[in-house]
């Protein structure tokens, strides 16, 4: 299927200082970040919208944009905290467009909808974390088979680990040297991103690589 993405911004909650005329008290606004325009004045401007295109409403995550809602009727949806995207080129015949994107990461520069990632595995070993940093040549492969074997740890990654403050080195010396499986959610991983500057997102698909080693 071919279709275009139209980037509509980031919006947010909002309280005018005068409210429309009508509108009742309790009424919710949002307006578009970037320039302040409000959320009923656009979704009620029929020049805003392609024919037979759908809105969708995409929630920052980790991993990516979630989209989350997807209509035909974009007065529908109230897209504060999130961004709002047209979708321009879906088939009118489609009765339930929304299946085509919900749950999607959607990638608005590349105009590409894709699976979330899997979750990372809790744990993965010894061997299949230095395999890994050997296979993106963080460290050589003499280095992985010492951190494996003898237990020798890369002198890079201790050159790092004397960075910290001198009050964390040896604890962080004793999380690298002192387990044979590693947990996603211990204090290593932390570490790890912390020497290597990863994100969570890039630690978590360190782990999703080594588990696959």
């Amino acid at each position: 299927m071919t279709y275009a993405l139209k980037n509509l911004g980031f919006w947010e909650a909002y309280t005018p200082t005068t409210l429309p005329p009508g509108a009742p008290e309790n009424a919710m606004f949002a307006r578009r970040v970037s320039d302040g325009k409000d959320w009923y004045e656009l979704a009620h401007d029929p020049t805003t919208w392609t024919p037979y295109s759908v809105t969708a409403t995409l929630m920052p995550t980790p991993t990516g944009l979630l989209v989350q809602s997807v209509v035909r009727d974009a007065s529908a949806i109230f897209p504060a905290g999130s961004h709002l995207i047209e979708i321009i080129g879906i088939d009118p015949a489609i009765e339930k467009p929304h299946k085509l994107f919900e749950q999607q990461i959607c990638d608005i520069e590349a105009g590409t909808f894709a699976p979330p990632p899997l979750p990372a595995p809790q744990t993965i070993s010894d061997r299949q974390f230095f395999q890994l940093l050997a296979e993106r040549c963080i460290i050589t492969e003499a280095e992985a088979l010492n951190a494996v074997g003898p237990g020798i740890m890369p002198k890079a990654m201790m050159a790092l680990i004397d960075k910290l403050p001198q009050d964390k080195r040896f604890a962080a010396k004793m999380l690298v040297t002192g387990a044979s499986t590693y947990e996603r959610s211990s204090p290593f991983a932390t570490l790890i991103g912390q020497l290597y500057g990863w994100s969570d997102a890039d630690i978590d698909q360190a782990w999703r690589d080594a588990d696959g080693l």
